[in-house]
C-alpha cells in the first residue's frame, strides 16, 4: 500500500497563520525477497543465516528527498538458538546495507536559485535481538 503515499504535507503554525509545506513523494508498492536456512547442530544448538533484498519505494531520483532518503536494502543475518531444559534462548544479528540513491534538485529553495543539487545517499544499520522462550 505504499503507492497511497503521494505527498508529505506538514502544517506549520506561523505568526501569519497556518502554512502548509508539501513535498511530492509518489511512492510505489514494492517487494521484499529473502532466503534463509536453519542447521540443527545438536539437541542444544541451532544455527541460522539469511539474505534479503528490499526494493526502494522511491520511483526516481527526482522524488528522493533529504526528508526521506530511501534506497535499496540488502540484508545479511546470523542467529543462534540454545535449548536448556524447557527454555530456548535466541540470539540474532542483522546488518542492512542501504544503497541510497541519488536526488536531483529536491532540496527546497535551491531550485528557485538555479542551483539544483545532485546528492547521493548511503547508510547502513545493525540490529541485535535476544529472545527467550519457555515451553510448557
Amino acid at each position: 500500500g505504499w503507492k497511497r503515499f503521494n505527498s508529505l504535507d506538514i502544517d506549520l503554525e506561523t505568526p501569519m497563520g497556518i502554512k502548509t509545506s508539501s513535498t511530492k513523494e509518489k511512492w510505489r508498492n514494492t517487494g521484499f525477497y529473502a532466503l534463509g536456512a536453519d542447521y540443527k547442530w545438536n539437541d542444544k544448538w541451532t544455527v541460522r543465516a539469511g539474505l534479503g533484498y528490499d526494493m526502494t519505494v522511491i520511483r526516481s531520483a527526482g522524488y528522493r528527498t533529504p526528508r526521506i532518503p530511501d534506497g535499496r536494502r540488502f540484508w545479511t543475518s546470523l542467529g543462534l538458538s540454545y535449548n536448556y531444559k524447557n527454555m530456548q534462548f535466541d540470539f540474532g544479528y542483522a546488518h542492512i546495507f542501504v544503497h541510497g540513491g541519488k536526488a536531483h534538485g529536491t532540496v527546497a529553495g535551491y531550485e528557485k536559485a538555479g542551483h539544483a543539487p545532485n546528492i547521493k545517499y548511503s547508510s547502513d544499520a545493525n540490529m541485535l535481538s535476544l529472545g527467550v522462550q519457555y515451553k510448557f
